[in-house]
């Protein structure tokens, strides 16, 4: 028995056929740490280093910048990069590192603030200067956000699906440490309350956002497939 030949559509397909490149997720990882870095230090240029920069411990100073670097390099990595032998990044790994090296920042965090070598004070301050540092702080932190959320959730967009919010959380969780960084080389608060509290929120507040957003929107299709169904079935 012989083979038909193609119909004319298929041969018009198959002649428009090109070949694409294929994802390299090491590159877009660099580019996306590379570009977002760069993003951050434009931002501390144009606000300024804080004044007592000179004054500052260097260890205390430099251990949590290099934790918060960390702590940014490694979540992007478990949002962009897929285990060994795998096509997409794993929801469940992205989950525990983002918990683990989140919730060690944010200890470091209230430990530098509250330990007088590190410059931490328990100074009072009325309740509207404290609500107003508060504000330009977390304003501050979400214009730093913004770009590696951006840039990494534009990478990612034909790979969530399913659990694609633990992915998310990791990648709110990195751009909460480059936020939480420019924060450490710009604000000058000398309120330990200050710094422990919403420094420590804006490292959290990201990966908090993104994740539930994410299951928001699960849940929003979850429910608009449900009702598709039932419109199919009349029932």
């Amino acid at each position: 028995m012989q083979t038909p030949p193609p119909s004319p559509a298929l041969e018009r397909a198959l002649a428009g056929l090109r070949p694409i490149r294929t994802r390299r997720p090491a590159r877009v990882l660099v580019g996306v740490a590379v570009a977002s870095l760069a993003y951050a230090a434009v931002f501390v240029w144009k606000l300024g280093a804080r004044s007592d920069l000179a004054r500052l411990p260097l260890i205390p100073f430099a251990l949590y910048a290099a934790a918060s670097l960390a702590t940014f390099l490694a979540l992007l990595w478990c949002a962009l990069i897929p285990p060994r032998g795998q096509v997409l990044p794993s929801g469940t790994t992205s989950a525990r590192v983002a918990a683990l090296m989140l919730g060690a920042l944010v200890g470091l965090d209230l430990a530098i603030a509250a330990h007088p070598l590190a410059g931490g004070q328990l100074q009072a301050a009325s309740l509207a200067a404290a609500l107003a540092a508060a504000g330009r702080c977390l304003a501050t932190s979400m214009g730093v956000v913004a770009v590696p959320v951006a840039l990494g959730l534009w990478s990612l967009r034909r790979l969530l699906y399913g659990n694609g919010w633990r992915v998310r959380v990791a990648l709110g969780g990195a751009a909460g440490a480059l936020g939480g960084l420019v924060l450490h080389v710009h604000c000058a608060a000398p309120d330990a309350a200050h710094v422990g509290l919403v420094h420590g929120a804006a490292l959290l507040l990201p990966a908090a956002l993104l994740g539930v957003t994410a299951i928001g929107r699960l849940s929003s299709q979850a429910d608009q497939d449900m009702s598709d169904e039932v419109a199919r079935h009349g029932t």
